[in-house]
């Protein structure tokens, strides 16, 4: 079919059946472009008046039916498409033809309905066919009327253009389409460099891809030219944001700056999980509008929901957002509000002044779980204390300071408070986030509670599916379960891997393959590309790789992992001693470390320590973390599982022997020293720093936790009754400890049962030093 095509951005051009059609006179030109814009019958006198307002009436008469008659003649193999009447005349659009400006102002229509996915393609075709400004280098001789409707038919197709930019680009962010976000802004920024929300958006876009630098070279463009162009310097939020990414920049380029140049591919992009990532997206918009959430991300070990948390976290960043972080640990699951504490922790040593937040009274409460409070304030009043008659009191006391700590930073930022790892939280904490939520809801904070969880955990009638139950009827909560990756996913993976376009040669087949053996699990195919990566010269392993000659090979000579384990075990192999004695270090602790630790637990010198350590990065087995006292982790807790595993029984206990002698020098928790204690089979010590332990939590009124500890300590003791010599004070202390805890936690019998005991402990005692 024969297809009439007009475009009006940039140079007009007429084309029909794909031949140009070249008009006689500009002023011809202008005149059809005129009828199709204004799209209705027009006078004969205004379009006289438009086009020829210095002739008289009677030549301006004569002038446009001159033109009329070659414009009809010019536009005839299009058929009638100027119809010209006694006194008017108007565009008669054929059946088949396409407007650039009606795609924009279709565009523009359906921003209100920009939730609707379907609408992102209607915006960029609109963007795709617009290439300058409307009529940007045209203008018909002598015609300032003509001139005139130009200029605001510019301004008006200018001002929708930039909406669908602005809606395009932050949709894209918002679905982390990063390379056609940071390509929309780049576009945007061209069509108006003086536009704030461009320029922010085009800093935001390279940020969120990882361009630090190409973020503040935006920043740095956009600072000349509004300085250029109109004298002036970026407003404080976009200033703010360039400091954001300079400061973020800073800290990756320390951490750098530590590590040898490794032949591995380095961390891969977040892949397949946009409607995932949108999710997040707006819940955090649905907080900033005074809606407390929470939502839970869960899926299986290795499925990729922290990668997906840190990447939108990274987001909240770049919106302006607080972010308070924490993490549970399975080692230390009875540790009294550990990931509650450790979030708080760090957010506060970013806070100029905490007094300005919160009262006196409330800070001492605080400094029940952070005790460096009193360091920095020597006046604060002494808590609620937990004698009998204050301590029913003392734990609502301590959970209102941490409420209000959180609303005091929610009325000057949206939070998003992230705790990996939720399900190896102790009972405190859990009671803890429950007071949280249910009061940030009642008072409207905005402020997102985002958990991540294993799906395994959520299965039958564990505590933490209890919690959650529980949890659901005071605030909203929603659930992502993350699924594997699909084979287009896998494909899209690879090419970003291999450095190669989606459909170069090799990545069908090759992805097909690799999602065969891993199913999809991200972290199995990472795992799985990484071992390929450390396989290949180091000349390959910098570039593009050929997937056609890798797939051959896999038949041969490096056949794929049978499973994430196997890929594990295979990289680890590849270490030397000292890399592996630290790495097992780090296992037996369990948590994040510094370096001072894992040489001291692996025997290490810290030289060979150094060169180990460097080895550990380059392979991507240890990260570097933002953490100043504890900078070094796991890059997956399931490498941390298989080190700890292959250590075997003997080298665990020494491990775990050495690491008390450590962490009793650092002044490490009770309940720490505990687990490790336990772990190397020490029953005097694990009797001693469980009860310690459970001391310290029922000093917290963290109750259930001081009952497993106490009862911990009691099985210890009845257990190894025959081999330790305990003092009657340690069995009194005991007895007495584990009773308070269970009254006040309301078991009522068993509190009275070890009442009995304790009595009858006494009498026995009695009846010892009289005989």
């Amino acid at each position: 079919m024969n297809q009439l095509v007009l475009r009006f951005f940039g140079e007009p051009a007429v084309i029909y059946n794909r031949q140009v059609i070249h008009f006689p006179t500009r002023k011809a030109l202008a005149l059809f472009i005129y009828l199709v814009v204004e799209g209705e019958t027009q006078p004969r006198e205004k379009l006289m008046t438009l086009l020829w307002p210095e002739s008289d009436t009677r030549s301006a008469q004569a002038s446009l039916r001159n033109e009329l008659a070659r414009l009809r003649r010019t536009l005839s193999v299009a058929g009638p498409i100027v119809v010209a009447q006694k006194g008017s005349v108007c565009f008669q659009a054929p059946q088949a033809y396409t407007l650039d400006l009606q795609l924009v102002q279709t565009a523009a229509a359906s921003l209100p309905n920009k939730t609707q996915s379907v609408e992102t393609a209607v915006w960029q075709t609109a963007l795709d066919a617009y290439e300058a400004p409307f009529l940007a280098t045209f203008s018909p001789p002598y015609a300032p009327d003509f001139d005139l409707w130009l200029t605001v038919q510019q301004e008006r197709y200018h001002r929708q253009v930039s909406l669908i930019f602005a809606h395009l680009a932050q949709h894209q962010l918002a679905q982390h389409q990063l390379v056609a976000a940071v390509a929309t802004a780049t576009r945007w920024v061209s069509h108006d460099a003086l536009e704030e929300a461009a320029n922010r958006c085009l800093m935001q876009a390279h940020f969120l891809s990882g361009d630090r630098r190409a973020a503040l070279q935006a920043y740095q463009s956009y600072q000349a030219a509004l300085a250029t162009g109109l004298g002036m310097e970026p407003a404080p939020e976009i200033a703010q944001l360039a400091e954001t990414i300079e400061n973020s920049s800073q800290r990756q380029q320390q951490l750098k700056g530590k590590r040898p140049s490794s032949p591995a591919k380095p961390t891969l992009p977040l892949v397949g999980r946009s409607q995932e990532y949108a999710h997040l997206v707006a819940a955090y918009q649905a907080v900033s509008n005074g809606h407390t959430q929470a939502v839970i991300v869960t899926g299986e070990i290795g499925i990729g929901k922290t990668h997906l948390i840190q990447d939108f976290l990274d987001w909240v960043v770049v919106q302006g957002g607080d972010i308070l972080t924490g993490r549970a640990y399975e080692v230390s699951e009875r540790l009294p509000y550990q990931p509650i504490t450790d979030a708080l922790r760090t957010r506060l040593h970013r806070e100029n002044a905490p007094d300005d937040l919160l009262d006196d009274i409330w800070l001492a409460e605080l400094a029940r779980l952070l005790p460096e409070l009193r360091d920095r304030y020597p006046d604060l009043p002494e808590a609620m204390t937990t004698d009998k008659t204050s301590r029913p009191l003392a734990q609502p006391r301590l959970f209102e300071a941490i409420f209000r700590m959180g609303e005091a930073w929610g009325r000057r930022q949206t939070i998003v408070w992230f705790i990996d790892d939720w399900q190896w939280a102790d009972h405190a904490s859990f009671d803890l986030l429950h007071y949280l939520g249910r009061h940030w809801t009642q008072h409207k904070t905005p402020l997102l509670l985002l958990l991540a969880v294993r799906s395994e955990t959520l299965t039958g009638t564990t505590l933490i599916t209890r919690w959650l139950t529980d949890w659901e009827r005071h605030m909203p909560i929603s659930t992502l379960w993350l699924t594997p990756l699909t084979l287009a996913e896998t494909e899209h993976l690879v090419s970003i891997w291999a450095e190669v376009a989606p459909d170069a040669p090799g990545v069908h087949t090759f992805s097909q393959r690799l999602f065969a053996e891993t199913m999809g699990q991200p972290f199995f195919m990472v795992e799985t590309l990484k071992l390929l990566a450390e396989e290949m010269p180091s000349p390959a392993a910098q570039g593009a790789v050929d997937l056609g000659d890798l797939t051959q090979k896999l038949a041969v000579t490096l056949p794929l992992p049978p499973s994430v384990r196997k890929a594990i075990l295979t990289r680890l192999g590849r270490l030397d001693e000292m890399a592996t004695m630290l790495l097992t270090a780090a296992s037996v602790l369990g948590r994040d470390c510094h370096f001072a630790e894992l040489c001291q637990l692996s025997g290490v010198t810290e030289w060979d320590g150094l060169l180990a350590l460097d080895a550990l990065l380059a392979g991507q087995l240890l990260v570097e973390t933002d953490g100043q006292e504890r900078p070094y982790a796991f890059s997956h807790d399931q490498i941390r599982d298989v080190v700890y595993t292959e250590a075997g029984h003997a080298r665990r206990r020494v491990y775990h022997q050495r690491a008390i002698a450590v962490l009793e020098a650092a002044a490490a928790p009770a309940s720490e020293l505990a687990h490790h204690a336990l772990a190397a089979r020490l029953a005097v010590p694990a009797f001693r720093y469980s009860l310690q332990a459970g001391d310290d939590a029922l000093q917290l009124l963290a109750l259930y936790d001081a009952i497993d500890h106490y009862e911990a300590a009691r099985q210890i003791a009845i257990r190894e009754s025959r081999t330790m010599q305990l003092e009657t004070a340690d069995y009194q202390r005991l007895y007495l400890g584990l009773g308070r805890a269970l009254e006040l936690s309301e078991h009522h019998e068993a509190a009275s049962q070890i009442y009995t005991e304790l009595v009858r402990l006494a009498e026995a005692t009695i009846e010892s030093s009289v005989s």
